[in-house]
Order: structure tokens, then sequence, then C-alpha cells
């Protein structure tokens, strides 16, 4: 018998031998297949034998909630929790249900059970927090708050928690149930205290909320200093604020520091309170690199792309004592083409008199040129306690700002001058 005769016997016998046990295994248990044995979505009444998914009797549950029948509720919502014993909706619906019918003690069996078996399931947290809320407990509120932002940290649940928490921590008794925070801060943290300061939260909390920060062995963080420090300039507090952002210099940062920050630009600290302050805009481009001739490793490039921009985007806080000083730079000029120029100004931006005029104008920087020394005088009377040097467009209007080109600054120092002005020498003679 040929091979090409004998396999489509040998198929047919096996296909009869497969159809056999199929059918023996249908007759055994009662005309049921595999697929009747696990159950995919919603059953309206699963057998006993299938292993239906929680939603099946998480689903039942609820419309036994619907007709008013909490026993059976609870039967169905317990078989979704033996389903898979980390469901949180599970959990949290037999919390619904226990704190309903006011049985306080399986509510707390229910809590402790979800703490351990659903750490990470949000619904489960959040029916929590509510008890404990509904329970005045605000000590287990903050914890479960606390558990929820750091695993689920999204814009809807700040929204929805950081109100509550912004009240709480502003009453004096709610204040105190903070303190592991501030020992430890948790992830979140720093962007609360940003809603903190949008809310403008008062700055003497702010302030004792900094000396709380301040005795942890965590130190602040970059963001929670850099808003505080602006917090205190906006209200003014020049000498807080200066002494705050000082110490959060490193040793490096320190050997920076003087009558001016950074000078060299050979840090990497900006707009953080007294240091350059760096604006962004369309239409040039501001950065620190290295080029020929610097003292050190890298000056501030500033470059145009031939667009109209009011340029003041060059800028550092001062904290000058009253007396004279000199200005020190160099720049190098490279095709800066504009009708006036660039200015360095340092005007009183503290103290209680208006001074519309600068306390220094330079010499307008346009053209070309190589590397040039520049030193001009100027002087901070007794009411100026903290001054503002920065960059400007020389001239006042709009039509004569488009700058194209390019230019360098390095080694931009601020000392004392012995020396007084000639004006003021000569006034003095007068006196005399």
């Amino acid at each position: 018998m040929s091979i090409i005769t004998v396999w489509p016997i040998r198929l047919l016998g096996i296909f009869l031998a497969i159809l056999v046990i199929w059918g023996s295994l249908s007759y055994r248990l009662g005309g049921r297949v595999p697929g009747d044995f696990y159950d995919v979505g919603w059953n309206e009444n699963p057998t006993p034998w299938q292993v239906a998914p929680p939603d099946t009797w998480l689903a039942k549950a609820h419309a036994a909630l619907a007709d008013d029948d909490p026993q059976t509720a609870e039967t169905y919502t317990l078989r979704a929790l033996r389903s898979e014993n980390i469901n949180g909706e599970a959990f949290a619906q037999l919390i619904s249900i226990y704190t309903a019918n006011k049985q306080p003690k399986k509510t707390q069996e229910v809590l402790a059970l979800a703490a351990d078996y659903s750490p990470a399931r949000a619904e489960a947290r959040r029916h929590i927090a509510a008890y404990w809320l509904q329970q005045e407990r605000w000590d287990k509120v903050i914890e479960e708050w606390n558990r929820l932002l750091i695993r689920l940290n999204t814009a809807e649940l700040r929204s929805a928690i950081y109100p509550n928490l912004l009240q709480l921590i502003q009453n004096p008794n709610g204040f105190t149930l903070f303190s592991s925070i501030f020992e430890n801060p948790p992830k979140w943290w720093d962007s609360f205290y940003a809603h903190m300061i949008r809310e403008k939260v008062d700055t003497a909390l702010l302030n004792t909320i900094y000396q709380a920060r301040t005795e942890s062995e965590v130190t602040l963080s970059k963001t929670e200093r850099r808003l505080f420090v602006n917090r205190l300039l906006q209200e003014q507090q020049w000498a807080a604020a200066n002494f705050l952002w000082l110490s959060g210099l490193d040793k490096r940062e320190l050997q920076l520091s003087g009558l001016i920050f950074d000078g060299g630009f050979e840090g990497n600290r900006f707009n953080t309170g007294f240091d350059w302050l760096i604006s962004r805009s369309k239409g040039m481009r501001i950065n620190t690199a290295n080029t020929t001739g610097v003292s050190g490793r890298r000056a501030l490039r500033v470059l145009f792309n031939n667009k109209k921009i009011n340029f003041r985007h060059v800028s550092q806080r001062l904290t000058l004592m009253p007396g004279h000083y000199l200005l020190d730079y160099r720049y190098r000029l490279n095709r800066l083409k504009n009708p006036e120029g660039l200015s360095w100004r340092i005007r009183c931006i503290g103290g209680d008199t208006q001074r519309p005029e600068p306390l220094l104008e330079s010499l307008a920087l346009q053209g070309r040129s190589s590397w040039e020394n520049v030193s001009d005088k100027f002087t901070v009377p007794t009411d100026c306690p903290v001054q503002l040097i920065r960059l400007e467009a020389s001239s006042r209007f709009s039509h004569k700002h488009t700058f194209s080109g390019s230019i360098w600054f390095d080694d931009i120092r601020i000392t004392r001058d012995p020396t007084p002005p000639i004006e003021q020498q000569i006034a003095a003679e007068q006196e005399q």
C-alpha cells in the first residue's frame, strides 16, 4: 500500500479518537466544556465551579446594594476578595457597607486588611482616608493622603487633597500633625510647598515651616529654598532672603561670592535669588561657554537673531552698603548691530525713596572689538539697601530695539572705591 493511501486513513483515525475523547468528557461533565470553567467578564449567574473574576461579584454586590440588600452585597464583595485579595475596590466596598451599617469593629478589621493587602490601590486608600476623615482622626487622614500622593500623584488627586492639607497646616492644632513630614519630606512635598506659595500662605507660617525643616536631618531642597527666597523678596525682606540664599551655597559657590556673585560665570547657579537672573525670549540666546581670551573656563555670551527685543534679560540683585564703588568688566563685541547698543545700569530697588535715574549707566556697547576693559564709578546712597545691576537696551524707544550679532562678558567685579567721585571732591572743597 502506498504512502498516499495510508495517510488519509491515519488522519481519519486520529480525528475519530479525538471525537470519542471529547464526547466522553462532555458526558462525564454533564455536557459542559472547558470554557465553562472560567469567566472573562460579567456573568449574571456564575456556576459554583466557575472561577469568576472580582468584577462579576462586585457587579452583583452593586446590584444588591441598589436593591437595599447590604447583607447580600457583603457576601458578594467577600467573594470578590476571595477571587483577588488585593482588589482595592472590594475593600472600599466593604468599608462603605460596614460604615453605613454602623459596624465599627468590622470596619476596623477591613481597614487593617486593606492596609496590609492593598497598599497600592488608590480606591481603597481613598475610602480609608474618607472613613478617618468622618471620624476626625486627622493623624490617620494625613497618613492615608500621604500614601495616596506617594503612589498616585496625579493632578486630579492633588487638586482634591492639597486644599484640605492647606487648611489643616494653617490650623495650629493641625500643624503639629505634619511633624513627620517636616522630618522626612515625601516626594510630593515640594509640589505642595509650591501650592502654599501660590495660595499666598502667610510668610510667618512659611518661616515656621522653614525652621522645622532646618531642624530636620533632611536638608531643604533647592525648590523649597528658591520658593521661600522668592517669597521673601516679594515681601521685600531683603536681609532674610539674602541670608537664606547664602545658606544654600556650597563651598565652591561661596568662593564665587563677593559684592557681585560669580562675575566670571564659572558656576552653575542661576535664578535662585542673588545670583545672575537670566530670562529667555525669542530673538536671542544667552549661555555661558568657552572662547578665546576668557580668564577662566567660561564667559557669558548674548547672541541676537536680528529680532526686535527690549533687552533686559541679564541682571543680579546686590546688597551694597552706602558708599563709593567701582564696576569693572571685560567685554568683546562680535558685530553687535543696533542704533544705540547695550548698557549696564545699576538702580535702587529697595528703600522708601523712588529713584527713577540709575546710580550708574555704562558706555553704550555696539560694533566689533577684541576684549576690552571698562571701569566705572558709582555711589550707593544711604536709602538704597538693595540694588539691581542689569544689562539693558541703551535706547528706551521700541523702534531702536532690533539687535543682531553677539557680545561676551567676563570678569565682572564690584569693589570699594577709596576715592570719592570728582564731583563730591569739588563739593567738599567748596564747603571748606
